[in-house]
C-alpha cells in the first residue's frame, strides 16, 4: 500500500514515524529515508536505540531563533537527489515491509527532487512494502497513485503568536 500523510497541518512526520513504530513492534522490518532534514531531529535518537535504519539527507533548516529556514540553497538540490538515490536503492533489495520517505512530497513539490527520479522511486515500490511519503504540497500525480491519503490541515498554530519551534516538539 502507499500511504500519504501531506498538508499544511503539523503531524506528518509524526505520524510516520508513529507507523513505522508500530510496524517494528510487530515484528516487520522497517527503514526511514529523511529527505530535507539534518541530523538534529530527537526521533534519532528513538530510531537508533530501536535499532531501526535510517538515513538522513539534508542542510540543517532549523535556525538560531528556533525559526525554520524556509529558501531552498544549492545544497538542498544535492542532498534530495543523494537521498532519492538511498529510497531507490532501500526499495529495490525488498529487504523491508515498511519504509517511511519523510518529507517526499514536500522535496518533490518544491522541486528539488526531479519528477524523474522520483517516479523511478515510487516504480520500486513492490506489492509486499508498505511506502509511507509524508511532507506538504503532496503533487496531484503523486496522490493519484495512493492507496491511503490523510491531510494534516491546519486550523491553529502557536507560531501565529510568534512562538518559535521548539526543540522536542517540532524537530
Amino acid at each position: 500500500m502507499l500511504h500519504i500523510y501531506t498538508g499544511d497541518g503539523k503531524g506528518k512526520t509524526t505520524a510516520g514515524i508513529g507507523l513505522a513504530i508500530r510496524a517494528y513492534g510487530h515484528g516487520k522490518k522497517v527503514a526511514m529515508v529523511f529527505f530535507d532534514k539534518s541530523e538534529c531531529s530527537g526521533e534519532h535518537a528513538v530510531l537508533r536505540k530501536l535499532k531501526i535504519p535510517f538515513f538522513v539527507f539534508g542542510v540543517n533548516r532549523i535556525r538560531a531563533e528556533k525559526n525554520f529556514r524556509f529558501e531552498d540553497l544549492p545544497e538542498d538540490y544535492t542532498e534530495a537527489k543523494k537521498a532519492g538515490e538511498c529510497a531507490e536503492k532501500i526499495l529495490l533489495s525488498k529487504k523491508y515491509d515498511l519504509v517511511v520517505l519523510d518529507e517526499f512530497c514536500s522535496v518533490v513539490d518544491r522541486n528539488l527532487l526531479s519528477r524523474e527520479l522520483a517516479s523511478k522511486i515510487l516504480s520500486a515500490q513492490s506489492k509486499n512494502i508498505n511506502l509511507i511519503l509524508t511532507g506538504r504540497g503532496c503533487p496531484k500525480w503523486i496522490l493519484n497513485q495512493a492507496d491511503l491519503v490523510t491531510e494534516m490541515k491546519m486550523k491553529k498554530h502557536y507560531f501565529e503568536k510568534g512562538i518559535g519551534a521548539r526543540k522536542g516538539i517540532e524537530w
